[in-house]
């Protein structure tokens, strides 16, 4: 299966969000292997096992892994997938520290989350490692704190921050 879409910001037309194509797991991977201590899986992610995860990913149909881009340059990535009846936000990476703190993160996760709860129509959610300083982020952007777990807080958005946040679509 060959997984191409491309979401614009219309916002900010200079960022866009497009699903992860085979040249980009690599940076995937590097991305992933230097945050791991704020995800649930933490082990370091071999160069055979990123690539097995790939083709599984291509096989799923409500699995999309976005890389971000400003002026066609990967700065980071994020995804979302259908899982129990809610989409499930996962895999939130900035990639490129220099475009930290400069919004573009937070734009392009409205944009995506907005896009799935248009598409599905289903509660967006995150589960989050109590210790990773994303929970504040993830707070600021609309996400609240539903349950709390030994390790981590299971958030969902106020669907009205994302709304506001319009899309095109490329396919």
């Amino acid at each position: 299966m060959n997984k191409t879409l491309t979401i614009e910001v219309k916002q900010l037309p200079s960022l866009y969000l497009v699903t992860a194509q085979k040249e980009d797991i690599e940076n995937l991977r590097i991305w992933k292997n230097k945050n791991r201590k704020f995800f649930f899986y933490k082990k370091v992610i071999t160069k055979d096992a990123q690539k097995i995860w790939f083709r599984e990913y291509l096989s799923r149909p409500d699995d999309y892994m976005f890389i971000i881009k400003l002026n066609d340059f990967s700065i980071g990535c994020m995804g979302f997938r259908l899982i129990d009846h809610v989409i499930d936000v996962y895999n939130v990476i900035l990639g490129k520290k220099k475009y930290g703190k400069k919004g573009y993160m937070s734009i392009a996760l409205n944009t995506m989350c907005n896009y799935a709860f248009n598409t599905y129509k289903l509660p967006v959610t995150v589960r989050v490692l109590k210790e990773n300083p994303a929970v504040k982020w993830y707070q600021k952007n609309g996400f609240i704190i539903k349950q709390s777990y030994k390790d981590y807080f299971y958030m969902e958005a106020d669907d009205k921050c994302f709304k506001s946040f319009e899309f095109l679509i490329k396919v």
